[in-house]
C-alpha cells in the first residue's frame, strides 16, 4: 500500500495529517475509495487512530467488498484501529485470518498478515505459520517479521530459519528482523 512512497516529501506528509485531523469521519470514507494509494493509506492511518466502533464496522465491512484494493485497505484499519489499546483486537482477528490465508490477492493476504503481527496475534500461529510458505514473497515477508514477534519459542525459531534461507533477499532480511524481534535484540514497532 503504502511501500511505495517516497518518505522524502515528510513536510507534505504533515500538513496531509494535519488536514486530514479536521475532517469527519464520513468525509474520510469519500477519500477511502481514491484512486492514490497514498491518500487511501494516508486516510486509513487517521481512521486508525480515531478508533471507535464505526470506523470498527466500516473496516469489516471494506474487509467484505469485491475490491481488493478495499479489502487489503480494510485489513490494514484492522491492525493498528485504536493504537495502543487496540479495543476490537479480538473480533478483528479472525476476519483477518481468513484474509490472510484464503484471499486470492497477495496484497490482501500481505495486509492481513501485517495486521496480525501489529495485533501480536498468538491465537492466529497456524495462520501465520501457513502465510510463511505463501507463493508470494510479500506474503512470506509480511508473515517473517510478524512471527517474530510471537515470540522465541522453538517452532517460531525453525521457521524464522526456515525464512532466512528463502530464495527472495526481501523475505529474508524481513526474516532476520523478525528473528531480532523475537529474540529481544530489536523491538518491535507498534
Amino acid at each position: 500500500m503504502i511501500s511505495e512512497f517516497d518518505a522524502s516529501s515528510s513536510t507534505l506528509h504533515l500538513l496531509v495529517w494535519q488536514a486530514l485531523r479536521t475532517y469527519t469521519i464520513d468525509a474520510l470514507l469519500a477519500l477511502l475509495e481514491d484512486k492514490d494509494p497514498i491518500v487511501r493509506t494516508a486516510v486509513a492511518r487517521e481512521l486508525q487512530t480515531r478508533g471507535g466502533v464505526k470506523v470498527f464496522e466500516i473496516a469489516l465491512a471494506r474487509c467484505d467488498d469485491p475490491g481488493a484494493d478495499a479489502r487489503e485497505n480494510g485489513a490494514f484499519i484492522l491492525g493498528q484501529l485504536g493504537t495502543p489499546d487496540f479495543p476490537f483486537r479480538s473480533q478483528s482477528i479472525p476476519r483477518l485470518v481468513d484474509l490472510a490465508i484464503s484471499d486470492l490477492s497477495s496484497e490482501v493476504r500481505a495486509a492481513a498478515v501485517a495486521a496480525l503481527g501489529h495485533l501480536r496475534a498468538v491465537e492466529a500461529k497456524d495462520a501465520l505459520f501457513k502465510a510463511a510458505h505463501d507463493i508470494s514473497a510479500d506474503v512470506r515477508a509480511m508473515a517473517a517479521v510478524s512471527i517474530g514477534g510471537l515470540g522465541a519459542t522453538t517452532d517460531v525459531l525453525q521457521v524464522l530459519d526456515e525464512l532466512i534461507h528463502d530464495e527472495v533477499n526481501e523475505v529474508r532480511e524481513w526474516a532476520e528482523l523478525g528473528l531480532d524481534i523475537a529474540t529481544g535484540s530489536e523491538q518491535p514497532a507498534v
